[in-house]
Formats: C-alpha cells, sequence, structure tokens
C-alpha cells in the first residue's frame, strides 16, 4: 500500500483490533468478517511508517 497516510486507510479497512467491536463499529471491516477474538483476528498492521520499519525487519531481516 503506497500512499500519503497509507497507516490510517488500511486501518480503516482492516477495522478495530478486537473483532467483536469491529462487528458492531466497523461490520465489513476485514476484523468483523474473518477476525474470532484478539488473537486470531484476521489480520496485523503497522501502526506507523517508524513500527513498519520494526515490522519488516523482524519478518525479512536486515534488507541493506
Amino acid at each position: 500500500l503506497a500512499k500519503e497516510n497509507a497507516s490510517q486507510s488500511l486501518s480503516q479497512i482492516i477495522g478495530p483490533e478486537d473483532p467483536a467491536k469491529a462487528t458492531e463499529s466497523a461490520p465489513n471491516s476485514l476484523r468483523a468478517l474473518y477476525g474470532k477474538d484478539l488473537v486470531h483476528n484476521a489480520i496485523d498492521v503497522s501502526s506507523g511508517a517508524e513500527q513498519g520499519k520494526q515490522d519488516i525487519h523482524l519478518i525479512f531481516g536486515d534488507l541493506e
């Protein structure tokens, strides 16, 4: 996802972290549709650019 404020846009598509809350406040979100509970909530998204860099490093290691 490449755009300004991408994390915020993606967060709206994904919905609240808790699928039960997502079902109430964002019933068409991915977590409302596919999440089961806080542990199995269907998808994870970085909270911002710095967290995204940490997540990439965690998953892929040192890419430099």
